[in-house]
């Protein structure tokens, strides 16, 4: 629709060029308004680089916010957020007890290390916790940040 009406003005504003009386133009000057000519593609918006959403996601958790809050501003699903927070602990940014009850951590880390070699999966199915694969990934990468600090 709006495409329309802008197409209807330049039109009227060339027709204005060309309005003439007994045969000559009234207007013999210059042309000074012309349609810009439509780009044949559009524009990419410029790709962020890798970890710059999770830098996003840090930057929001150090005003406070928590993870469904950062979810909510930054219109992510819960399990984005997760993931961010997952690469933040990986990191050694983000303490799991400021995101997680140190109980709740310690307990899971316990039965984990029992059976290191399970997969978040077959950890959650083999124990069945309450927790969320999410918090299970943050559980384990604060486990290998930990085992890797030594």
């Amino acid at each position: 629709m709006a495409q329309e009406a802008e197409d209807a003005l330049w039109s009227s504003i060339q027709k204005m060029y060309r309005v003439a009386l007994d045969g000559e133009n009234l207007y013999n000057g210059p042309i000074k308004f012309v349609k810009p000519k439509a780009s044949k593609k559009p524009k990419k918006a410029a790709k962020r680089k890798k970890g710059d959403s999770a830098s996003v996601t840090f930057q929001l958790y150090q005003e406070g916010k928590g993870i469904d809050e950062i979810a909510q501003v930054r219109s992510l699903k819960r399990g984005t957020i997760e993931s961010h927070v997952t690469s933040l602990i990986k990191d050694g940014k983000i303490n799991i007890y400021d995101i997680m009850p140190k109980e709740e951590v310690d307990e899971v880390t316990k039965k984990w290390q029992k059976v290191a070699d399970l997969s978040t999966s077959e950890f959650k199915n083999a124990h069945g916790t309450d927790q969320s694969y999410g918090q299970l990934r943050m559980i384990k990468a604060w486990m290998d940040l930990m085992a890797s600090e030594g």
